[in-house]
């Protein structure tokens, strides 16, 4: 259990990031990380966890402004 929520928090992490990212060399990266964390993930908890991750990354784009 304690394993499958580091995964999902290293998924949110990986599509903030990805969100962030500015270049392809580190979309290609978050994209690879973003695939390998969702693997064995629901459908559903990958929705969430993606949810998760557009909700953090509109606060930090609105934090910056």
């Amino acid at each position: 259990m304690q394993e499958i929520n580091l995964q999902k928090i290293k998924l949110v992490e990986n599509i903030v990031n990805f969100y962030l990212s500015k270049d392809e060399i580190s979309d290609k990266f978050f994209k690879s990380d973003i695939e390998w964390f969702a693997t064995g993930l629901t459908m559903t908890e990958f929705k969430a966890c993606k949810a998760v991750a557009q909700d953090l990354f509109i606060k930090e784009v609105s934090n910056n402004e």
